[in-house]
């Protein structure tokens, strides 16, 4: 049976989407222009078999506004949503909050499935890693006096993408509607370099 739930914030609590029944999985998207149910569109089809919990982080979809990047904040709400046990997913700085989650509630930890977690401080010492972390400082040293368009390309290229990996003909279509969310120097960057936890 598929059945979509959808709660509405009440207070400072987030949203919570829920799909599906079954075995339950908090799943817990990252940063940048979409939520939980634009970051877990594909696995949707998951809900025929389990209980699909997506939490908006603040500041995303209809959670309550939040200032900043705040991980511990983000563990709190997936450690309440684990409810007895559940899979807890988590990708980018999503995986930070349920990373911290699992070490407050790991009883309640069925099992911990991260997708590109910035925990730099868990790889210092790889080349790779260190690399990667150093070409992301450079971005994200003060995004305000780039333009939110240079911010965007700089970030993704940081990775190693090219537009077509975006789906967008070229960086600058990308790059114009990213911006378009105001999302560069706003609640998310601020300018205060680049959010990390320190694992």
């Amino acid at each position: 049976m598929i059945w979509v739930c959808r709660g509405r914030c009440h207070g400072d609590r987030p949203e919570r989407v829920t799909w599906g029944d079954g075995d339950p999985v908090v799943m817990m998207h990252g940063s940048g222009p979409s939520w939980g149910e634009e970051t877990w569109a594909e696995q949707r089809s998951l809900s025929d078999a389990y209980r699909l919990l997506l939490i908006d982080r603040r500041g995303f979809g209809d959670s309550p506004p939040a200032e900043g990047e705040d991980f511990e904040a983000d563990a709190e709400d997936i450690a309440e949503v684990l409810g007895r046990g559940a899979h807890l997913v988590g990708h980018s700085y999503g995986g930070l909050g349920c990373l911290l989650a699992a070490a407050r509630r790991p009883e309640a930890v069925v099992s911990l499935t991260v997708i590109e977690p910035p925990a730099f401080s868990l790889t210092t010492g790889s080349g790779a890693s260190d690399d990667l972390a150093a070409r992301l400082r450079a971005v994200f040293e003060n995004p305000s006096t780039m333009g939110p368009e240079r911010f965007w390309i700089g970030f993704l290229e940081a990775f190693g993408l090219e537009p077509a990996d975006t789906g967008f003909d070229s960086w600058a279509a990308m790059a114009s509607q990213l911006s378009a969310m105001d999302l560069v120097g706003s609640r998310q960057y601020g300018g205060s370099g680049c959010p990390s936890a320190s694992l």
